[in-house]
């Protein structure tokens, strides 16, 4: 149990640097945009801390019982995990998208 506790707050503490990462990467960006970034960082945060709390008052009550709360808690911190690997892939998938839409690809031909 303590070994997957200090695995877990490793997670739990690279996460939070990832916060401060994602702060500091949006800091330049536009008004707009950086409040919807906020908005995405404050929930991951708040996913982030809940998981800590979760963890703190977990209260073993039997290997069964440590076994379902570890391998619940282990896929929701995985798909917290894979949500911070992909924090600016969508945005920039989006863009990638509008950019190769047909639309676009038609305003932005080139004379050769």
């Amino acid at each position: 149990m303590e070994n997957f506790k200090k695995e877990v707050n490793d997670k739990i503490d690279a996460n939070k640097q990832s916060i401060i990462n994602f702060n500091q990467r949006i800091a330049e960006e536009k008004k707009e945009v950086k409040a919807e970034y906020q908005k995405k960082i404050e929930a991951l945060n708040q996913k982030n801390t809940d998981l800590k709390k979760r963890l703190e008052d977990y209260k073993m009550e039997g290997k069964e019982d440590w076994n379902q709360f570890k391998t619940k808690f282990g896929s929701d911190l995985d798909n917290l995990g894979h949500a911070f690997a992909n924090f600016f892939k969508k945005e920039q998938n989006d863009t990638a998208k509008t950019a190769d839409s047909p639309t676009n690809k038609s305003q932005n031909t080139t004379v050769k």
